[in-house]
């Protein structure tokens, strides 16, 4: 049990620090840093935002000061909506596997049970049904309360992460290694995120399935006919598969992880051939001239 919630805690951890410091990164790159811009024959150096803003001076450095410190904010503020999302649901899982790993103990020390041992932690087969279904209602509360939200954040970090890929296609061919480097960390960031959080599904998943396979595997056999009957109801129930799911649309796993990043990488095709074709046609122009 304090297992499972110490690896929930580390991979809350991991998950903040991934999502912060990609923020963290993305806006000191494009804030702090200057930018080098070419009118004419002249080339000057100017204040840039990350997110850039109209109607605001920022020619100063105060007022420059100003807006990059509100937008260092509010990207911390909104990267942390996603970090708290995650986090929860980590958290929860976690502790649902942990309560499941309980039970495959009670269940074993159930039916390992000697009749001359009478300190037998878990005597009566009711308190362990009982336990499982309230692991599984913790479940299902867990999945109703945390599925839109899940939803809304795999969807942000999908359209994000299609956003600066294709932001990488177009600065290419400039050659902006900081802007390269800090859009590349980005997407790494939070490609990490979404795979940490669908890997604690699976796992919740098959942690799931286990109950069933292992009460099967034991001494059953030895046991009286009620309790035969009573181990094949967490069997049956055992038998329906349970997934965390992003707004009952999506299975929260690595297969689910895994389409994503092909879909990310199909949408992107088109994009990436235009960029070749460009260059393409740049190298025949310079080659005839």
């Amino acid at each position: 049990m304090f297992k499972n919630a110490k690896i929930g805690r580390i991979i809350s951890g991991c998950i903040g620090s991934f999502m912060q410091v990609s923020t963290i990164s993305y806006c000191t790159v494009f804030g702090v840093f200057k930018q080098t811009i070419k009118i004419g024959n002249e080339s000057m150096e100017i204040h840039v935002l990350p997110f850039p803003t109209y109607k605001i001076p920022i020619d100063t450095n105060l007022g420059h000061g100003i807006v990059l410190g509100f937008q260092y904010l509010t990207a911390c503020i909104m990267t942390a909506t996603v970090i708290i999302a995650f986090s929860l649901a980590t958290v929860f899982a976690c502790h649902a596997t942990g309560q499941l790993t309980i039970m495959v103990m009670w269940i074993e020390e159930f039916v390992n049970r000697s009749q001359k041992n009478k300190n037998v932690h878990v005597n009566e087969i009711s308190v362990i049904i009982e336990h499982h279904l309230r692991i599984l209602s913790f479940l299902e509360r867990t999945e109703h309360l945390l599925s839109p939200i899940c939803f809304m954040e795999m969807f942000k970090n999908v359209l994000t992460i299609c956003m600066l890929s294709y932001c990488i296609l177009v600065e290419w061919s400039g050659r902006d290694i900081r802007a390269l480097t800090a859009y590349s960390f980005t997407i790494i960031n939070i490609t990490l995120s979404m795979f940490l959080i669908c890997y604690i599904s699976e796992v919740l998943t098959e942690k799931c399935k286990e109950i069933g396979n292992m009460v099967y595997m034991t001494n059953w056999y030895r046991l009286p006919d009620k309790d035969i009957l009573n181990l094949i109801m967490i069997i049956t129930r055992s038998g329906i598969e349970y997934k965390m799911t992003a707004g009952k649309i999506i299975d929260m796993s690595v297969i689910t992880f895994s389409n994503i990043v092909k879909i990310i990488c199909n949408i992107l095709e088109c994009p990436h051939y235009y960029v070749f074709y460009g260059i393409a046609i740049k190298i025949l122009q310079n080659s005839k001239k």
